[in-house]
């Protein structure tokens, strides 16, 4: 994905089939090793596109990374999302 001189990769993208192929919205998928200061400027990066950024970070880190986009002033122009698996394996995304 094309951002002015750079080229990103989003873990997320959901393109419109039709033969607009317009970016309908981007995500970014964090474990716990990447909740940090380092992807801060990624997740910037992600929110200014022209498309809805939705950011999702394990269950566990959901504070870290609310006090990471609040210290930043990085504003989700999608949400933030959490992950965790249940008793049984099975992953359950919950928005916040």
């Amino acid at each position: 994905m094309k951002t002015g001189s750079s080229v990103v990769y989003p873990d997320i993208v959901v393109v419109d089939a039709s033969a607009s192929n317009n970016i309908e919205l981007i995500g970014e998928v964090e474990t716990e090793a990447t909740i940090n200061q380092d992807h801060v400027q990624q997740w910037r990066t992600y929110s200014g596109l022209n498309a809805p950024f939705f950011l999702y970070v394990p269950s566990t880190l959901v504070q870290e990374a609310r006090r990471l986009l609040s210290s930043n002033d990085v504003n989700l122009s999608g949400g933030l999302r959490s992950y965790s698996k249940d008793a049984q394996g099975d992953v359950l995304i919950t928005n916040l």
